[in-house]
Parts: structure tokens; sequence; C-alpha cells
């Protein structure tokens, strides 16, 4: 861990994505939201700070995330939340355009820019560098990007929490957010699997729970080399996941999705962790 992150500790990183059984559910983008808001409310009163890979878009959660530590921060000088940009995402971007975004979450957030490789760079680095034509950016180009930008986020990050998730239309070689959770995992660090929204979030956590993956996907649903993937994760087992929690606990927050009874769980297996600031 490099000093860049000492004053963010102890510092978990989000894996958030709309999943595709969210309205089969009875559940909406909303009710997600709804739930990232609690978790990061909650944690944020418990001392957390968070890392995020958002892209800065318009109504994305970036933007959300921003809102809610400027409202229920402690501390109003901090930035309780690290934004690992990755450089396909920000190398088209004009001065202009970079400062844009840096006033967008001013007070709310560090944003990385990050090299190709995932190295990160802070604002003065990116300010100062000319914009690139990413025209003829492809998407081994893209996906490279994003994996430098997952490594830096486990080497900075302590623990992940990761709730939804795509199941298909994923332009690398598995969803994001499944590349994320192995990622932390291979490195040993705690995971915490929202369940309630199904998604691969879902699908990850009853394969590691060594449960049949639900719902039961027909292969048109899958992207390819799904089922690779969930079959990696199976092989994880329950004491995988290092969360501080029991198999019976993790059980429960595979089926949960309301924000209060997600972040209860959470901050429980934080705290057996050893990894809470004490306040």
């Amino acid at each position: 861990m490099t000093d860049l992150y000492a004053s963010f500790q102890p510092l978990l990183a989000l894996s958030i994505s709309d999943s595709p059984d969210a309205d089969g559910l009875g559940l909406s983008a909303k009710h997600q939201s709804a739930t990232v808001v609690d978790i990061v409310r909650l944690g944020l009163s418990m001392g957390i700070a968070f890392g995020y890979g958002g892209d800065l878009r318009r109504g994305g959660y970036t933007e959300l995330l921003a809102e809610t530590i400027r409202r229920y921060k402690r501390d109003t000088k901090a930035e309780p939340l690290v934004n690992f940009l990755p450089w396909y995402i920000h190398a088209a971007w004009t001065r202009d355009e970079v400062k844009e975004q840096l006033a967008a979450l001013e007070s709310a957030a560090l944003v990385l820019f990050l090299d190709q490789d995932g190295t990160p760079r802070q604002d003065d680095y990116r300010l100062a560098a000319a914009s690139v034509n990413t025209a003829s950016f492809d998407a081994a180009c893209k996906a490279q990007s994003l994996s430098g930008m997952r490594r830096e986020m486990q080497r900075a990050c302590r623990g992940r929490i990761a709730v939804g998730g795509k199941v298909n239309d994923y332009s690398g070689l598995m969803p994001g957010i499944l590349e994320e959770v192995l990622v932390s995992l291979d490195q040993g660090q705690p995971v915490y699997l929202i369940g309630g929204y199904g998604g691969s979030v879902r699908d990850a956590g009853k394969a590691i729970l060594g449960d049949s993956v639900w719902p039961e996907r027909l292969d048109e649903e899958k992207g390819p080399g799904y089922d690779d993937i969930i079959g990696k994760l199976a092989a994880v087992g329950p004491d995988g996941l290092n969360n501080g929690l029991t198999e019976q606990e993790n059980r429960e927050l595979l089926g949960v999705w309301r924000g209060s009874e997600a972040a209860a769980l959470i901050l429980r297996g934080l705290q057996r962790s050893g990894l809470l600031v004490k306040s």
C-alpha cells in the first residue's frame, strides 16, 4: 500500500452494476441506488472510506456517491471517496473537461487519473497532459485499461462490497464485477456479496456457497465463458470470502436487498476482521 492511500483507511472497494434480474424480483435501479446510499452512509459513520471505478457519467453511481458523501461525511475537509478513472475514459478529455469533472467531485472524492496500465496519477498530471484521439481505441485497449484499474483498486483497498452485475453483453472475458471480485478473492481480501438484486453477484455467491446458480439461466441469457467463471468461483468455497461472517450470515447477505440490513451484516464482518477504525 502506498502513502497515497494512507489517509483513506480502511478503504473498501465498491463494485456496483445494474442487475438484469431486478425487475423480475420487483426491484429497480432506484432501489439499488438507495441500498448503496444506506451502505455508504452507515460506513461513513464508522470511519470507512470507499474506492470506486466510476466513469463520471451524468446520473451515474459516482455522482450518487459524491452526493451521499457530501451529505453524511463526518469531516467536512475529508474526501472519503477515491475514484479510480480508467485511462481510456479520460485520455480524450480536454483540460477544461478535466477541470469540470474535478469541480463536480470537489470536497467529496479524490480522482485518480490512471495510466493505461493502471498507474495512478493525480490531477496536476492530467491537467498538464494533452488529450488523445481515442477514435481508434478497440475493445482490447479498453479491457486493458479496465484490468489495470481493477488491479490498482485491489492494491489500494482492503476489502470489497459487490452488488448487481451483468450476466451477458460484457466487452471483456467476463463481467467486470466478477473480475473485480476474483481479483480481491485471489488476494485473500474480505468480499461481501449482496445478492438481493440477483445478477452475476448472486450467481457468484451461490456458487461460492455451494448452491446451484440462481436463477437457472438459459444458455442464450449468458455471455461467453460465463459458466467457466462461475465454476472458478465455486472452487473458492465459503471460507474463501474471508469476510468475518459465518456461512449462514453470508447466505443472509446474499438474500437481502435493503441497505440497512446489508450494512449491518457488512459492518459486523468488518468488526470481526479488525478492519474498522474505532471512532
